[in-house]
């Protein structure tokens, strides 16, 4: 029978290499092995793929950009008529062909509607909110637009001489200092907003100078002067609202051939493309003039023609060529921040 002495170093020996040290030193490497490799999957393997995820942002954006560029060059060719006071409204039978895109304006002094009727007019073409009273076709219809009643009794009528601040319905004013020999200092025009959407001009102190020679004077102002001896009158004068970058405005005449069963000059023109009819001073019982229909056709109007002006119209027909077209004042129109719409 062997001898049982050899066999406890063995048993000894086997839990030597067993033993609990050489396990954690092993659970360890392991470990450490398993984490260097988790590390190495969540920096490479599971890192978001961001090379490959902004690649179909630019290719989106390239074809975004290639369809602008289509839609920019694409065209159609458009026939444009010419529009050469850039109202928005060209000439019938004045046109070219332009190729367009469908957001494109035209090339050159060119619209792309028809129906203006004087293109030398800003105010005047197709669909325009005209000056009634002035024997001019603003709308191009065919036909003066008709003044609106004044309803005194349902308007809101300011009650302001054009010192101090403005009412909020005062849209804007025009007030002279100097009346120029014509008018007492101090007399005005106020545009107002009367109705919702309607707009008049009232005139307020707009009197005769106190030094008018003997005989000539007027309840509006010193009558219209005179070059020859044909007596002067009154009923030549006119306020206007006038365009201030104009040096050169075409006079406005009145034909006395146009006379027919009394009623003078009604179906002459007292507008043009410098000069749109405000007031006929000759008339006194005109207690307000209208002036728009909506707020921006007053705004068009007033930043189009910013200056209050009152004329004596010439006349063409002997004898009274000695009456010539003459500018007694102008003062320039004065917007109102605090106005307020109804």
């Amino acid at each position: 029978m062997p001898s049982r002495h050899w066999i406890a170093p063995l048993v000894l020996l086997a839990m030597t290499a067993c033993s609990p040290t050489d396990q954690n030193n092993s659970d360890s490497s392991n470990n450490a092995s398993t984490g260097a490799d988790m590390k190495t999957a969540t920096s490479e393997d599971m890192r978001p793929p961001s090379v490959d995820m902004k690649q179909p942002t630019a290719d989106m954006k390239a074809a975004e950009n290639n369809q602008a560029q289509n839609n920019a060059t694409t065209c159609e060719d458009v026939t444009v008529y010419l529009d050469e006071d850039g109202d928005g409204y060209g000439v019938e039978g004045t046109t070219e062909t332009q190729c367009l895109n469908a957001s494109a304006e035209p090339e050159g002094t060119y619209a792309r509607a028809a129906g203006d009727c004087a293109d030398d007019d800003p105010l005047q073409h197709a669909g325009a909110d005209g000056v009634c009273g002035d024997w001019v076709d603003d709308d191009c219809d065919g036909e003066d637009e008709a003044c609106p009643d004044s309803m005194p009794n349902q308007m809101n009528v300011p009650d302001w001489d054009c010192t101090g601040d403005p009412p909020e319905n005062v849209y804007a004013w025009a007030r002279f200092e100097d009346g120029n020999g014509y008018f007492k200092a101090g007399g005005c025009f106020v545009f107002f907003e009367g109705t919702p959407d309607v707009f008049y001009a009232q005139r307020v102190n707009i009197e005769r100078a106190v030094d008018c020679p003997a005989g000539n004077d007027s309840l509006n102002g010193c009558t219209c002067p005179t070059t020859g001896q044909f007596p002067a009158y009154d009923r030549r004068m006119y306020a206007f609202t006038r365009r201030g970058d104009t040096p050169d405005c075409p006079d406005i005449t009145l034909d006395d051939k146009k006379i027919d069963g009394g009623q003078r000059w009604e179906t002459q023109p007292v507008s043009n493309q410098c000069r749109k009819y405000l007031y006929q001073m000759h008339y006194y019982d005109i207690p307000y003039s209208h002036i728009a229909t909506s707020l921006e056709s007053l705004e068009r109007r007033l930043t189009e023609f910013n200056v209050v002006e009152i004329s004596c119209l010439e006349d063409i027909l002997a004898p009274t060529l000695s009456l010539p077209h003459t500018d007694l004042v102008e003062m320039p129109i004065v917007k109102n921040e605090s106005f307020q719409k109804m």
